[in-house]
């Protein structure tokens, strides 16, 4: 299940914490966060988060004991105490890349699987602790499984729920199906950098949904807190 995250370089590590300073704009902006939708401990922007229920991560080593020739052998390799590992490739530069599926642990997490729970209920139900009366969600999900939490966050939306979703800027068919009109939609004027050393390589934004939202577009300075420029409907 959903929950890591995205940063550039040549590591495989998905699960950074999202940016101190970006979520300092989004405290000023749109309020305190009531809810992490995909986290784990060491990562979770508020106490109350759900945690995935495995954690994936990549291997690389200079050899490959299942590699039979020219034939790549995918799928489960090994099971051992929850521990699964897949080969993925081979990479000319680094090696034969694998995964490493864990199962997850984490007794602090509030449940293990964000599909199985109503987010119109959490932001109803954590709501006072927010100006507009409905509690803030946020989300942060893998950057290459987004359409789902996409698709769920607008589901969630038409009945109440209020959250921001953190994505690349992008033109893919879960942003047209999910956000373009949806939900406001800011683009982050200012590169993020998820690991305090390298930018990231591609445009952010951020998507509020909420039933206040009018599928709005802004161009947002979050380092100065500041709408750079708005492209809206014209309303009567």
């Amino acid at each position: 299940m959903g929950g890591p995250r995205v940063t550039s370089g040549t590591d495989s590590k998905q699960d950074y914490r999202s940016p101190s300073e970006l979520m300092t704009g989004i405290g000023k902006r749109f309020g305190p966060i009531s809810f992490d939708l995909a986290a784990h401990a060491g990562n979770k922007q508020h106490p109350r988060y759900f945690a995935p229920t495995h954690f994936t991560e990549q291997i690389i080593l200079d050899h490959h004991p299942w590699d039979m020739g020219d034939v790549k052998l995918h799928g489960p390799m090994e099971g051992v105490d929850g521990v699964q590992i897949s080969f993925v490739k081979h990479d000319k530069k680094k090696g034969y890349i694998h995964e490493k599926k864990t199962r997850n642990d984490d007794p602090e997490a509030y449940g293990k699987d964000a599909f199985a729970h109503s987010w119109a209920d959490l932001s109803k139900k954590f709501g006072g602790e927010h100006r507009s009366g409905r509690g803030l969600l946020y989300l942060n999900c893998e950057f290459n499984d987004i359409t789902p939490w996409a698709r769920r966050f607008f589901e969630e939306s038409e009945k109440g729920a209020n959250g921001l979703l953190l994505t690349p800027m992008t033109t893919a068919n879960w942003f047209r199906d999910y956000m373009a009109g949806k939900a406001d939609c800011y683009m982050l004027s200012g590169r993020l950098s998820f690991d305090g050393k390298n930018v990231f390589p591609k445009d952010c934004c951020l998507s509020h949904y909420s039933p206040d939202c009018h599928g709005d577009l802004f161009l947002w300075d979050w380092q100065k807190d500041e709408i750079c420029h708005s492209w809206g409907r014209t309303r009567r």
